[in-house]
């Protein structure tokens, strides 16, 4: 089955060129201020994940990022949170350590926003 073609989400972009260029882990979490929008992951369908009719009588634009996961809603009240990180040489993540960083990053920015 084909993909549908929507416009891209520019969400992720940062993270991505962050990390081919240092090659350092890029995170990045804060509380989605732009209209409401349905992010499509890199291989997701629209349907049956979207009703589109309900998304065009609601003015709720369709984009597509170009790296992996779900199927998203962003709209006021939502956090983003972005990690992006380079392959290691041995092709080995370690995961419990990349969770570990993305959990005192959401922490950090979570007491510096309700402070």
């Amino acid at each position: 089955m084909k993909l549908t073609t929507f416009p891209p989400f520019l969400g992720d972009e940062r993270a991505v060129a962050a990390v081919i260029d240092s090659k350092i882990p890029f995170i990045e979490v804060y509380p989605w201020k732009g209209k409401d929008l349905v992010v499509l992951g890199r291989s997701s369908h629209e349907n049956p994940d979207v009703n589109i009719n309900a998304c065009s009588e609601h003015g709720v634009e369709i984009v597509r990022r170009k790296c992996g996961g779900g199927v998203v809603l962003l709209t006021e009240g939502v956090w983003i949170i972005t990690a992006a990180y380079p392959l290691p040489a041995n092709n080995m993540v370690d995961i419990p350590q990349v969770l570990d960083d993305i959990v005192l990053v959401i922490g950090k920015s979570l007491e510096k926003f309700y402070r």
